[in-house]
């Protein structure tokens, strides 16, 4: 019979897909784990599972909901399983799955009282990696993995330490996995609330990013022990906080500014075209929408400063902690790498002329509205010069739109490059 280093126990109709999950991340780490449905040969049935429990050292048992709904029935296999690795001393590691409360079990037969007591790992699959990296910690390495190379990249596989592409955190499940921002509904919606949606959901975007990538980085680090020591944890908190801080009420208050200032504007002009045959001879309906308008413009100009900052802050900081993983050299005023510089030259150039050209949204609010009122003669003008004003507000809405999203996506596709580069994760330190 082949030795085995991990049994995995579960229930067929809940937790068969996490457990053919879990028997893939844990071959990759050099473990050879038993699961039923591909690894029981001919034989009795319940004979040789039995066997295969109490010859394999460590007993994955995945808790789903209602995993234990059934355990009162002593023919129950799941509870026949379990018996018999409490019976045999087997290391049990219960997997507790998303809503699964031992409280909430209905009492468990005296033969399973045990079960809560013993150190169990909580389940997610945003962070899956670091699930499987707990587990880890609760099953000793098998003998001779590490000098074997099972489970471990290969020396060409990987980057030297202090390189721009070093091993870091990563996984299909949860590094690098955020989904891209369709562009579609910020065109629609934000032309029509004048950037308002764009400011909250946008923004919120962003925060929500930078607070799962804290999570992952905080929660990765611990369970794989690092940081190591007091100057460690040190460098590691300066790095996560200048990464993964920011301002989450931005997004709001740009969005209400945004909103206030749109409607001033738009509800002033309808107001004063509906009195134009009113002797309006001053120039102050003018001064008032110009005034709006300019209000406006200086806080899309705000907002997207104030993306580009938070983002640029977020990718360098990120970047460098990702490198302080594999090097403790680096740290918070290590210079970023060239290909990083580029990047962001690039999008400053961009943004520099964005902001340059947005300085006419300032006046044609106001001219527009001062030849709506007094240039009214050709019926035909009194609808051009507004509808051009639409059309010119629509391109810069879409020119912004556009370059808030590529910094993000760009951002996504570099974690999913420095993913795709270190699928095997290193925490060793030079």
């Amino acid at each position: 019979m082949e030795d085995y280093d991990v049994f995995i126990s579960y229930r067929r109709d809940q937790g068969a897909e996490t457990a053919r999950l879990l028997r893939i991340a844990l071959s990759e780490r050099g473990y050879r784990v038993f699961l039923d449905v591909d690894d029981l040969a001919s034989g009795h049935f319940d004979d040789r599972l039995l066997t295969h429990i109490e010859n394999t050292p460590h007993f994955i048992l995945i808790l789903s909901p209602r995993a234990l709904d059934g355990v009162s029935d002593q023919g129950d296999w799941l509870r026949r399983e379990i018996d018999h690795a409490l019976a045999t001393g087997r290391n049990i590691i219960p997997l507790l799955m998303p809503g699964f409360d031992f409280s909430n079990t209905g009492g468990l037969p005296d033969s399973l009282q045990s079960l809560s007591r013993h150190n169990g790992v909580a389940y997610s699959h945003e962070y899956f990696d670091a699930t499987v990296a707990r587990l880890v910690r609760y099953m000793p390495r098998p003998e001779g993995a590490a000098k074997s190379g099972v489970g471990t990249a290969s020396a060409a596989q990987k980057e030297p330490a202090a390189t721009n592409s070093p091993s870091a955190p990563a996984s299909s499940a949860t590094y690098g996995a955020f989904m891209p921002e369709p562009m579609t509904p910020y065109l629609v919606f934000g032309l029509l609330t004048a950037w308002a949606y764009v400011a909250r959901h946008l923004g919120q975007c962003l925060v929500r990013h930078l607070s799962a990538r804290k999570e992952f980085f905080a929660h990765y680090a611990e369970s794989s022990g690092v940081p190591g020591g007091q100057s460690d944890d040190d460098a590691f908190q300066d790095l996560s906080a200048r990464a993964f801080s920011v301002g989450s009420i931005w997004p709001g208050r740009f969005a209400v500014g945004l909103a206030a200032a749109g409607l001033y504007v738009v509800g002033l002009f309808v107001y004063l075209v509906k009195v134009r045959q009113a002797p309006l001879q001053e120039l102050w309906p003018v001064v008032l929408i110009a005034v709006g308008s300019a209000v406006f413009y200086l806080l899309v100009s705000a907002f997207v400063l104030w993306f580009r900052s938070v983002l640029y802050r977020h990718d360098r900081y990120e970047s460098l902690l990702v490198r302080w993983l594999g090097d403790p050299r680096v740290n918070a005023e290590t210079l970023p790498d060239g290909e990083f510089v580029q990047r962001w030259e690039r999008f400053d150039q961009h943004l520099a002329l964005f902001v340059i050209v947005g300085l006419p949204i300032i006046f044609s609010p106001a001219y527009a509205a001062w030849h709506v009122l007094y240039k009214m003669t050709v019926p035909l003008g009194v609808f051009a010069i507004p509808v051009a004003v639409f059309f010119l507000a629509a391109f810069y809405h879409l020119w912004g739109i556009r370059l808030l999203l590529g910094m993000y996506h760009d951002h996504l596709a570099t974690e999913q490059q420095q993913r795709d580069s270190a699928r095997t994760i290193d925490f060793s330190r030079q």
